[in-house]
């Protein structure tokens, strides 16, 4: 049974949203444990906290779109298959471009000093502190890079909770409707499963920044929780979409294939030099 290409193409690219995080926020965290401090140099120090915040704003965005995007296809199923791949790419691409020019990226990138990106014990990642001292960038600038991540968050959980009833409610009544079998639950349980999970991933994170709070166990357990979100969606879309794990095998061989080639090159200059 296949989904929909949109469904397809919207998971894949939080599948590689969540390969960045992996990679460039958890790696770093287990790392830093590990070591009790940041070993990995000044420059992954400055990445590190912009990796945070693209990956997660591009991540909000494309799970808002993947359930707005089911909903429709529910809806209007004859319509939804004459939708272009190529338009499906370009609004989550609109998506990674927006993330990467939000007002707080923006503050970073121009007005924020080099030396405020430090490691802390709390999430065991660098961060930017004292932006108020150390940013000059324009206070309205800086208020509303402050707000955006918050609201934007709250504007992203409406999208989900809204679309995710009207799916579901939809899904029930047209699957009573039809006959033969039914609706296809496989799409529906897809996107309910990847929601419900970065809604649960979310409300912890929304906690602790809501009530401001320093403490350093309800801080590592939101991190946790944020952690579990990825590990989550990796096995939701191996059981459920096809081509991710296609894909994923594709991307395995790649690997291993390149590893072969750095090993037989290593060895062919070991040879020459002995």
């Amino acid at each position: 049974m296949k989904l929909h290409k949109a469904v397809v193409i919207v998971i894949l690219h939080l599948a590689v949203s969540d390969l960045l995080l992996a990679t460039g926020e958890v790696l770093p965290q287990m790392t830093s444990l590990a070591s009790q401090g940041w070993i990995l140099g000044s420059t992954l120090c400055i990445l590190n906290p912009h990796i945070n915040i693209i990956c997660l704003t591009a991540t909000a965005g494309l799970t808002c779109l993947l359930s707005s995007n089911k909903l429709l296809i529910v809806l209007y199923p004859l319509r939804c298959e004459t939708w272009p791949t190529r338009r499906i790419h370009m609004a989550c691409v609109a998506f990674w471009v927006f993330s990467i020019i939000t007002p707080a990226q923006i503050e970073y990138y121009f007005f924020y000093s080099v030396m405020g990106y430090r490691f802390s014990y709390l999430d065991y990642t660098c961060s930017c502190k004292d932006e108020d001292k150390l940013s000059t960038a324009p206070k309205w600038l800086h208020k509303v890079a402050t707000i955006f991540p918050l609201l934007a968050q709250l504007i992203a959980i409406f999208i989900l909770v809204a679309t995710s009833i009207a799916l579901l409610c939809i899904a029930k009544s047209k699957s009573r409707a039809m006959q033969q079998g039914g609706l296809k639950w496989q799409g529906v349980v897809t996107v309910a499963a990847t929601i419900l999970v970065y809604l649960l991933s979310l409300f912890p994170w929304l906690a602790v920044e809501a009530i401001g709070s320093k403490d350093m166990k309800a801080w590592r357990f939101a991190l946790s929780i944020s952690n579990l979100n990825i590990m989550a969606n990796f096995y939701i879309y191996c059981l459920t979409v096809r081509s991710f794990r296609a894909w994923l095998g594709l991307l395995v061989k790649g690997m291993k294939k390149r590893g072969r080639m750095i090993s037989s090159t290593s060895s062919r200059a070991l040879e020459s030099n002995v």
